[in-house]
């Protein structure tokens, strides 16, 4: 079944929403943040958030996977992708209490498209467990709100797509820092903008394609 999200508040805790079709926010509802917690775990059969009403948050790290459906989400500010793990005591018919619900998950994975967006704040990915795949189209944007926030897009993992176009926004600068932060499609185009500048490590590669199915690469600094 599907988790329909009106307001959930774990204040410095952790979260974990599951369900086995899709995880959405409430179609009508007066809060500006669907989930606030220090950490949020999110898993869907299907959806998490939609194209028109994204799940929004304020946590400081997150990691979701769909199976076939796509990820649409908003964070307030700034975000990092990385394992998380937590568990719940359950309450018995008798009042005892033991340990259930324990989950652990790394990564953001999308079995379609992948929208990932703060409002105010950066985005920073996790060597070796907070890499970002998805079956189609990716977008990663770091925005802000006011002059003074830092809204940088840094990868220390991978980022690719099976075939879909791969866009990456920030307000200030993206940074491909470290070797294993490779950015990859199947023949999608990649588009990299950021308003200070982009910047590669050595061995950090973007690739758009291979034998004959190759997209288009856009690599822009605005300096503003």
């Amino acid at each position: 079944g599907d988790v329909t999200v009106g307001e959930i508040n774990a204040g410095t805790a952790n979260a974990a929403l599951l369900a086995s079709g899709s995880v959405l926010d409430l179609a009508v509802d007066t809060s500006a943040v669907d989930v606030t917690a220090a950490k949020l775990l999110v898993t869907a059969g299907a959806a998490i958030g939609a194209s028109s009403n994204h799940l929004e948050t304020a946590v400081g790290t997150l990691s979701a996977k769909t199976t076939t459906g796509s990820i649409f989400l908003t964070e307030s500010d700034d975000l990092t992708l990385d394992t998380i793990s937590l568990s719940v005591s359950r309450v018995a018919a008798n009042g005892a209490t033991a340990t259930a619900g324990t989950a652990t998950q790394q990564d953001v994975d999308s079995g379609a498209n992948l929208v990932l967006v703060t409002l105010n704040g950066s985005i920073t990915t996790t060597l070796a467990t907070g890499e970002i795949t998805a079956a189609q189209d990716i977008l990663l944007s770091a925005g802000e709100t006011a002059e003074g926030t830092t809204a940088d897009v840094v990868l220390n993992a991978a980022l690719s797509s099976a075939g879909g176009n791969i866009t990456v926004l920030s307000k200030d600068a993206v940074s491909l820092a470290h070797a294993t932060a490779d950015i990859t499609t199947a023949g999608g185009t990649v588009d990299l903008q950021a308003d200070l500048g982009v910047a590669m490590v050595d061995s950090a590669v973007i690739t758009s394609g291979s034998g004959a199915n190759w997209g288009h690469v856009r690599v822009q600094a605005l300096g503003g």
